[in-house]
């Protein structure tokens, strides 16, 4: 046997232990749900996290110190989303399907073309104009219509992170136009989840959360220094559970809608 067989089955062997540990880990992570469940703990405790990180710290060669950190990490980041798959189906309520809006407010200037697609959308809609994306967008807000029809862009959506609305469908005309309403619906199949995230460091943690559930990236732009742009596509089960742990644990985010 050479040398490097010899190596490599030693580290056949810590495979083994690892596999052993890695799985009594998870059965004790899914007790560690059922127990928040019922107390309403929270998963996501970051003090925690970092009081573990300190004392593998204190147990690992420094050669080896980067790698350990990232390995658990790793693992607590693991048991985290086995905690939110076990919580999801009590904790996340999506707000219905979406209903067509009887009353839609739109850019005066755009009218022409608005108008058009509109018809063809919401034929029985009642249009009214705004003079400019706030004021349309105040109107939602105030629940003076059902929802807007607006142009797509960097505008409309620091807008409506402003006033609180989520984007319900979007449809290309000229462009991308999207409809905006008070509250996030879910469709019924697969659609596009699109959020607006304020740091690099939440976007690295989102990046990993999709990674992990196997979520593709559709669209990612900086719309500012930053603040991103990032949709995903998302069938209704995977959807969620992101949604659920991106709530939970990341802060710089607005959740602009899932629509199709």
């Amino acid at each position: 046997m050479s040398e490097l067989e010899a190596l490599r089955q030693e580290l056949s062997a810590v495979d083994q232990d690892l596999l052993e540990g890695f799985r009594r880990r998870m059965e004790i992570v899914d007790r560690v749900a059922a127990h928040k469940a019922k107390t309403q703990a929270a998963v996501y405790v970051p003090e925690q996290e970092v009081r573990v990180l300190e004392r593998i710290q204190e147990k690992v060669p420094e050669k080896f110190k980067s790698y350990a950190q990232v390995f658990f990490q790793t693992l607590m980041r693991l048991s985290r989303e086995r905690q939110y798959e076990a919580l999801l189906g009590v904790a996340f309520d999506p707000k219905g399907e979406l209903q067509s809006p009887e009353t839609l407010v739109i850019l005066r200037q755009l009218r022409g073309k608005s108008l058009e697609a509109i018809e063809t959308l919401y034929p029985k809609a009642q249009v009214m104009e705004a003079d400019d994306l706030d004021s349309a967008c105040s109107q939602v807000k105030r629940g003076l219509v059902d929802g807007s029809f607006l142009p797509l862009g960097k505008e409309l959506l620091l807008a409506m992170e402003k006033h609180a609305l989520c984007i319900q469908a979007c449809v290309r005309v000229d462009c991308r136009y999207a409809v905006v309403g008070s509250k996030l619906r879910v469709p019924e199949e697969s659609g596009t989840i699109g959020l607006l995230i304020r740091s690099y460091r939440m976007l690295s943690l989102i990046l990993t959360i999709l990674s992990d559930l196997e979520l593709a990236v559709l669209r990612l732009e900086s719309l500012q220094d930053e603040v991103f742009l990032l949709e995903f596509d998302a069938a209704l089960n995977k959807g969620a559970r992101a949604l659920y742990q991106i709530e939970e644990e990341a802060a710089e985010v607005y959740v602009l809608g899932w629509y199709v």
